[in-house]
């Protein structure tokens, strides 16, 4: 697997989205990425695309200053309270 998606697997996952849009998913990305305090290694991406697929699936497409581009599928689940999104996966 890219290291960079198993970067994002060990960051994000069982993460709680309050929502799925572009701009949080983006947000919280670069929030945790310079976060300090999280033991994890990724780059920040300089541009991120999201695309809807269905109820619990995201097409995310990461772009880097290195002309690396990271695509792959976000798999998400229901929260507890059934209002917000878990990050399970991304492949």
């Amino acid at each position: 697997m890219n290291s960079r998606k198993t970067s994002i697997n060990i960051g994000f996952k069982n993460c709680v989205f309050l929502s799925r849009n572009e701009n949080t998913i983006e947000r919280i990305i670069n929030n945790k990425v310079n976060d300090p305090d999280v033991a994890w290694s990724s780059k920040r991406p300089t541009s991120v695309k999201v695309e809807r697929i269905d109820a619990l699936h995201d097409k995310l497409l990461l772009g880097y200053d290195d002309n690396e581009n990271v695509e792959g599928t976000i798999t998400w689940r229901k929260s507890a309270n059934d209002k917000h999104y878990v990050f399970a996966n991304f492949e």
